[in-house]
């Protein structure tokens, strides 16, 4: 895809331009000069973020260090062990699922028309 701009008016200090799809744009120094000030203070914004050495929850508990590698290792077990007991946790309604439809299948035959019903409540 290509733009066609056409200069519209071009004074001493602004100047308008024309896009092939009609839209116009007012180019001015001023504005440039705006857009670079801006960018120039949020890069040094993200450069003086950067210094800094450690998280603030890092500085708390281990005195601006970072934990030792038995320590990691054991953080990173307790994670993989909350990882699988939250997955055991989610599964649980998918596993009932599953084992009512397997045992409804072995107790009344498979296919889309058995379709168990109870006068009880199962208990």
């Amino acid at each position: 895809m290509s733009w066609k701009v056409d200069v519209v008016k071009n004074l001493n200090w602004v100047k308008i331009m024309k896009l092939n799809n009609g839209l116009q744009i007012l180019t001015s120094p001023m504005k440039l000069l705006t857009g670079v000030i801006l960018l120039l203070v949020l890069a040094t914004a993200s450069v003086l973020q950067a210094a800094e050495t450690a998280p603030p929850l890092v500085e708390k508990l281990y005195n601006g260090n970072w934990p030792s590698e038995t320590e990691g290792q054991q953080l990173r077990d307790e994670l993989y062990y909350q990882r699988a007991i939250h997955t055991y946790m989610t599964m649980l309604p998918a596993l009932n699922t599953i084992g009512m439809r397997d045992g409804s299948q072995a107790e009344f035959g498979a296919g889309y028309n058995v379709l168990p019903i109870w006068k009880d409540r199962m208990g």
